[in-house]
């Protein structure tokens, strides 16, 4: 978020320079910006009739949730569906700006879902639709009406035929939302500007007590404002804290989704969350960006799913910058510190972290072995695997707006097909999706573990070194097994609860057993 933060890492402490830290991506600038044209539409009346507790539509469960394989998007550089929206409220859509507008939208989600499915993604999530009011807020994270769409993005007719489209696919969707935060407008100067949309306009429903001081003093990150001066709402006011649940329960009828994606958790009291969960109705999966399991696990009491950051860590350390794969042994040895591991969201980049490929070197070919090792882990581990937009076409991005790349559509490419592959390898294999996890190897160049669901098994390896190597795997499959590797197909006989094999340089294998689920 345009900010210097603090990351804590298990076994000591790093300081990560990140430009877009919490979710809220590019620093707003803090000067006065220029007074735009009234927007282009007219501001309908919201109802205040408080939605209904219980979700219109049937949602699934968390553990549904669990079994899906989720690609993130941001919306403004996905797709250009509809350039008849690409100036909406003077704000004009300029691709050659990397903190501008470029014209992705809804009904470019919508054109591009069959590309989404056919790698076998159950479920998208979108980024914020809230309305905006900056140059440089087409990421939708500086919220000035929570209760519109943002003109850019498209209409609410537009959100009702993307959930129609992702229904007839089977398809699930998830939102992003902000609850910490409005954009910076309270301290700019009177004008157009000066307060975000009723009800957020009244100023005492706000901290006001400038940036944070101290990233390592949990009052201050809750407290302050973030991403260089984004008004901080204060949850501790009730009537603050009562229309932040009337609105998302509002946002969930308005948009059917059946899910949220929760920005910035840690800059929000835990007491809060809760009540802004059960609000919601529908499955929620939180950001808190931190390197500790035990800080990212205590936040998994109030909210059924975090995002793995602590695992993100490591699986950088580990496949793109060629550490030893004791590392992932370390990682999953503090699965005691969350509710339940199997909702964890897994994943090896997104729009805040630089693109892994830029972490391993770069996007040419060469670097592609250590993406398919690290995207074979978050696609077979216990927890879900959560995929960011343009990891399949080789996006290799650094930070923050370079990680926020214009996609490109090609599904010849050979990572998506191999992304295709492990969406379907999980499909087959409920080991894969919700079997029990036993770590079976762990060495400076290789590491294995197996998954166990009734009679379904699956047995993952990697080789992460640059020579080929031996491994030894026990396993706790009858001797005279015979398991099939879904990747590449060759095979392998348990013999004395052994599977002894050698592995090429910077390869993984997936080795099946199946049964009817």
């Amino acid at each position: 978020m345009g900010l210097s933060s603090r990351v804590r890492i298990a076994g000591g402490m790093i300081f990560a320079v990140l430009l877009a830290s919490a979710g809220c991506r590019s620093e707003p600038s803090l000067e006065a910006t220029p007074m735009p044209p009234p927007p282009s539409k007219p501001k309908p009346e919201v109802s205040r009739v408080d939605p209904p507790a219980v979700p219109t539509r049937d949602v699934p469960t968390n553990e549904e949730w669990s079994e899906k394989s989720i690609y993130f998007l941001m919306i403004d550089r996905f797709y250009n569906g509809d350039p008849s929206n690409d100036d909406w409220g003077g704000f004009e859509a300029r691709p050659d700006d990397p903190r501008g507008w470029h014209g992705g939208d809804i009904a470019g989600i919508i054109d591009k879902l069959d590309y989404i499915q056919g790698m076998g993604f159950d479920a998208i999530w979108i980024s914020p639709i809230y309305e905006q009011r900056k140059q440089g807020s087409y990421h939708g994270y500086w919220p000035w009406d929570f209760y519109d769409i943002d003109g850019h993005f498209g209409t609410w007719d537009d959100m009702a035929r993307l959930r129609e489209e992702l229904d007839r696919r089977g398809m699930l969707l998830m939102v992003d939302v902000v609850a910490n935060h409005t954009g910076d407008f309270v301290y700019e100067p009177t004008g157009y500007f000066e307060r975000a949309a009723p009800p957020f306009d009244n100023p005492e429903w706000f901290h006001n007590q400038g940036q944070i001081a101290n990233y390592d003093d949990q009052h201050s990150i809750e407290v302050g404002d973030i991403g260089g001066g984004l008004d901080d709402i204060d949850q501790s006011n009730p009537e603050a804290a009562a229309e932040l649940c009337r609105n998302i329960a509002w946002l969930r009828e308005k948009t059917q989704c059946d899910g949220f994606r929760l920005d910035t958790v840690r800059h929000v009291p835990k007491d809060f969350w809760k009540k802004y969960v059960d609000a919601a109705g529908v499955f929620c999966m939180g950001e808190v960006l931190h390197g500790s399991p035990s800080y990212v696990g205590d936040y998994q009491k109030y909210m059924p799913s975090v995002l793995d950051f602590p695992l993100y860590f490591t699986m950088i350390k580990v496949f793109a910058q060629q550490g030893s794969p004791k590392q992932l042994s370390q990682a999953f040895a503090t699965d005691h510190a969350y509710v339940n591991p199997k909702l964890l969201g897994l994943f090896v980049d997104n729009h805040d972290m630089p693109r892994f490929l830029s972490s391993a070197g770069g996007g040419q070919e060469a670097n592609w072995p250590k993406l398919e090792l690290a995207l074979t882990l978050v696609f077979t581990a216990r927890g879900f695997p959560v995929m960011y937009y343009g990891t399949e076409q080789a996006f290799s991005g650094g930070h923050d707006p370079d990680n926020r790349e214009d996609m490109v559509f090609n599904p010849d490419h050979p990572l998506y097909h191999y992304v295709a592959r492990l969406n379907e390898l999980r499909r087959e294999n409920s080991a894969l999706r919700k079997g029990t996890f036993y770590e079976r190897l762990a060495d400076y160049a290789t590491y294995a573990y197996e998954r166990r669901d009734g009679n379904n098994a699956a047995i993952v390896m990697f080789n992460n070194w640059h020579t080929p190597q031996e491994l030894n795997v026990r396993t706790g499959l009858p001797d005279g097994t015979v398991l099939t590797d879904g990747l590449h197909g060759g095979q392998a006989t348990v013999q004395d609860s052994h599977i002894v094999l050698t592995l090429p340089a910077r390869t993984a294998a997936i080795f099946v057993v199946n049964t009817a689920d």
